[in-house]
């Protein structure tokens, strides 16, 4: 992909799966704070979620999180031609 093709493909819908809706509510985290960084990793991931690295031995890719104050949230997801799926979400040791 060229590097100016990076603006003009199409968007894939991100979705919130059932274990990370749980998962995020756990967490405990002030709803605008987070929102505002989920915004910004949905838009990243809806562009381009293969450059994400891929978690070896797995189905998943992986992509770090942060927000001010906090340990960096480490997200799961998997993704094809058109969904991406957030799959879980964990506090990055």
């Amino acid at each position: 992909m060229e590097e100016d093709d990076w603006f003009t493909i199409e968007l894939r819908d991100v979705r919130r799966e059932p274990l990370f809706l749980e998962q995020i509510a756990a967490l405990g985290i002030t709803s605008e704070r987070l929102e505002e960084a989920l915004a910004g990793l949905d838009y990243a991931l809806s562009k381009q979620p293969e450059v994400f690295p891929k978690v070896p031995f797995t189905s998943f890719s992986r992509a770090l999180l942060h927000i001010e104050g906090l340990p960096p949230l480490r997200v799961f997801f998997v993704y094809d031609a058109l969904p991406v799926k957030l799959i879980s979400v964990e506090f990055a040791e």
